[in-house]
């Protein structure tokens, strides 16, 4: 074994507590959440990431953790609250038979604490792996925004807390969208074209309501072109959008509020 700072040795099974986390943000009934909460119980921590020390590789006993492997997608990410702090778990998608993981706490080192405290205590946690359409926002219950992009997938917009993601019907599971090249397509599909709005983001979720539906669709399907997020079925992926002229002149009359 390799000791390293905090007392960590490497390569270790991931603590009960660490465990507890981890399975509480990717729920056994959801398939999506499954194979990833399967997959992790048989892996070893195998060294820190690029940001110790909370920041953990996982993978097989004998692997070293891969410091050139590029960041990966999100896969679950959840916050427990506690009386002293948070803690924020985020599990991040495998690549090359390695997975990152990041538990941070804040107010508090959950390595100086007792699991005990820890562990079944926090006052509340949220995740987004528990949502489906129906619900509001996992946090706060804000509203969101719902766009269908075919049988499986449902865009969702968070306005109030500046988050894209996709839910996949099929696997239960919900993907965050990266919104600095998302954003770059809506203001394509939307012909917009200042200089000031095509640099800020916040305009995307501060002004959502000046977007059509099938505008938003549009802009996903495209991205999705290029970034390869989910599988669209070819007969919504080639549906064009059709505007009858009083949806045109409703559409000029908001852009110039």
């Amino acid at each position: 074994m390799n000791l390293f700072k905090n007392g960590q040795d490497f390569p270790r099974r991931l603590s009960d507590l660490e465990l507890y986390w981890l399975n509480l943000i990717l729920p056994d009934d959801r398939p999506g959440y499954k194979i990833y909460r399967d997959k992790i119980c048989e892996l070893f921590v195998i060294g820190y990431g690029k940001f110790p020390p909370f920041n953990l590789i996982l993978g097989r006993r004998e692997d070293k953790p891969d410091l050139s492997i590029p960041p990966q997608p999100i896969i679950a990410t959840g916050t427990f609250f506690y009386d002293k702090g948070k803690v924020n778990v985020t599990i991040f998608e495998e690549f090359e038979n390695q997975i990152e993981i990041d538990i941070q706490s804040e107010g508090f080192n959950y390595y100086e604490i007792s699991p005990v405290d820890l562990k079944n205590k926090e006052i509340n946690f949220f995740t987004y792996s528990n949502w489906s359409p129906g619900k509001k926002h996992p946090l706060d219950n804000s509203d969101l925004r719902l766009i269908e992009i075919d049988y499986n997938f449902v865009l969702v917009i968070s306005n109030l807390h500046k988050r894209i993601w996709i839910f996949d019907k099929k696997l239960q599971t919900n993907k965050f969208i990266p919104v600095t090249n998302f954003y770059q397509w809506i203001l394509k599909i939307a012909n917009v074209r200042e200089p000031k709005i095509m640099t800020d983001i916040n305009y995307f979720f501060l002004n959502l309501n000046k977007f059509s539906d099938s505008q938003i669709k549009a802009a996903f399907i495209n991205y999705n072109r290029d970034w390869k997020k989910i599988e669209v079925q070819s007969q919504f992926e080639n549906k064009k959008e059709k505007q009858s002229w009083f949806k045109k002149i409703i559409k000029g009359i908001l852009w110039k509020r």
